[in-house]
């Protein structure tokens, strides 16, 4: 489970990326968007996106925990 979350957490690896990751992930994830996701039904697109949302928020709360690294649920105690 920690490798997956690692693999999503880092939008599958692009956040190693060793110049701007942040940017170059929003690269990669814009390419994706023009290439596959622009044909979709919109309902089905705001599904998908909440999904990877949700996903993504549950996925980096987990690999901050691999990392050592306190989480919002953690600061309060």
């Amino acid at each position: 489970m920690k490798w997956l979350s690692k693999v999503f957490s880092t939008f599958f690896g692009a956040g190693y990326f060793p110049v701007a990751p942040g940017t170059f992930a929003s690269l990669l994830a814009a390419l994706l968007f023009k290439w596959a996701l622009w044909r979709l039904d919109q309902w089905l697109y705001l599904a998908l996106v909440v999904t990877i949302y949700l996903g993504g928020v549950c996925t980096a709360g987990i690999y901050a925990k691999a990392l050592g690294r306190k989480t919002e649920k953690d600061r309060d105690r």
